[in-house]
């Protein structure tokens, strides 16, 4: 399917802001792009052509010379991510979330391919498939979906959230995005628990939630979504600046 990729590109920045950019070296160094290149590999379920095997086979150096991968060649852009451009290789699955920590990403293209199952037949839209669009969000910081065994029976995806905010952020969020670092004896999260800002998260899962309402009548407009998603990004720069 082809995925909206302004509202990706705008959500994946917002998702950025929720998370600490320089709490350690391991964050902001090119070893959590390489980190994230592969966690997108691993949650590809079907690679028809292909096309990603290559992706690891090579020294962590040379990532940018992956398949699909453009980096800088300049500046604090030198070696990082630039661009993720993987159209027509019928891949499936989910986007991982991890996409968030390429900082530098500028360019993205993932059109047709088949990298969300709803459950219930329904795709993301430029017109504005609200529903699919608050799924999208609840997917993109969980790193789970609505067909999961854990949501066939009683509780939904949404639920699950609703279930988690605002207490239990960090436990309902992708866990794969506290990786850590082994070197020697020292080991390190790339993202600490503790830095998370847990307001910022439930922001945007809210607006989440209030798009993938049951009743159509009840969810939010898309207009709306983004509107909130703009002062959710404004007052996380505030707070920076």
């Amino acid at each position: 399917m082809e995925l909206p990729f302004t509202f990706l590109l705008f959500t994946i920045a917002t998702f950025q802001l929720c998370f600490p950019s320089s709490n350690s070296q391991a964050a902001t160094n090119a070893s959590s792009d390489q980190l994230a290149l592969l966690s997108f590999k691993n949650t590809i379920t079907d690679d028809p052509t292909g096309a990603l095997r290559p992706w690891g086979n090579i020294s962590a150096a040379s990532y940018c010379q992956w398949l699909g991968v453009t980096c800088g060649t300049r500046g604090q852009r030198r070696g990082r991510v630039t661009a993720l451009e993987l159209p027509g290789l019928n891949l499936s699955g989910i986007i991982s979330p991890a996409l968030a920590n390429l900082t530098f990403l500028r360019s993205l293209d993932l059109s047709q391919n088949h990298l969300h199952e709803y459950g219930i037949g329904n795709e993301v839209s430029t017109q504005g498939d609200i529903f699919s669009y608050g799924i999208l969000l609840l997917e993109l910081f969980t790193a789970k979906r609505p067909t999961d065994d854990a949501f066939l029976e009683g509780c939904s995806l949404r639920q699950y959230i609703e279930m988690g905010l605002p207490h239990k952020i960090t436990e309902i969020i992708d866990q794969s995005l506290f990786i850590t670092e082994q070197s020697g004896a020292y080991k390190s999260e790339i993202i600490n628990k503790e830095d998370v800002d847990v307001t910022c998260i439930a922001s945007v899962l809210t607006v989440g939630i209030q798009c993938s309402k049951e009743e159509s009548t009840e969810r939010t407009q898309i207009n709306d979504a983004l509107r909130e998603l703009h002062m959710i990004r404004d007052q996380k720069i505030r707070q920076h600046s």
